[in-house]
């Protein structure tokens, strides 16, 4: 019974009347031996999936091991890893960050991403890997993580090192791509 619930849609069980067993080698009823087969299949898929959250909760940590340079690079606000949705993966707040949440700044990627593909579709290019704007008292950078719906963004103030974060920003996605699943 515990091999035929592992099934998942494969085989089929049927019964044949008048057909005698060789030996008795079963002493409960059928339907407790399916139960407990149930109780255990139950089991056995909380522990997969409490497996799987393990998992995502160490590739989530190798991550942002490799996003601290730049988060804690002096001018720093924040850096986000999330999808073209605005959806956060992570979130890397610096010490000094007191301008945006995760929350905050998704809601608003969202829309830039719309935007930028509008502007890709209307000037006929390619897609944008590297994003970079400078406001008057913001400094703005996404690096696409290659081949993943995912970007990594950079908030910071005007005096950070811009040739600093460009540079570990190349070197992040490459490094964070085999872990975003």
């Amino acid at each position: 019974m515990l091999f035929i619930t592992s099934w998942a849609g494969w085989g089929r069980v049927h019964s044949q009347a008048k057909y005698k067993s060789p030996q008795e080698s079963i002493d409960k009823n059928w339907q407790s031996l399916l139960l407990e087969a149930l109780r255990q299949f139950d089991e056995h898929s909380d522990s997969v999936i409490e497996q799987k959250e393990k998992e995502k909760r160490r590739r989530i940590r190798l991550i942002q091991e490799k996003l601290k340079p730049i988060v804690n690079s002096k001018g720093t606000e924040f850096v986000l890893l999330h999808n073209t949705a605005g959806f956060p993966i992570t979130f890397l707040p610096s010490d000094e960050n007191g301008k945006l949440e995760a929350a905050d700044l998704g809601n608003n990627l969202s829309t830039f991403f719309e935007e930028i593909g509008r502007l890709q579709k209307n000037l006929q290019a390619t897609p944008a890997n590297f994003i970079e704007i400078q406001f008057g008292n913001l400094c703005f950078f996404c690096s696409r993580v290659p081949d993943k719906d995912a970007w990594v963004t950079v908030l910071g103030d005007p005096q950070l090192n811009a040739g600093f974060i460009r540079l570990e920003l190349r070197k992040a996605v490459k490094e964070i791509n085999s872990l975003i699943l």
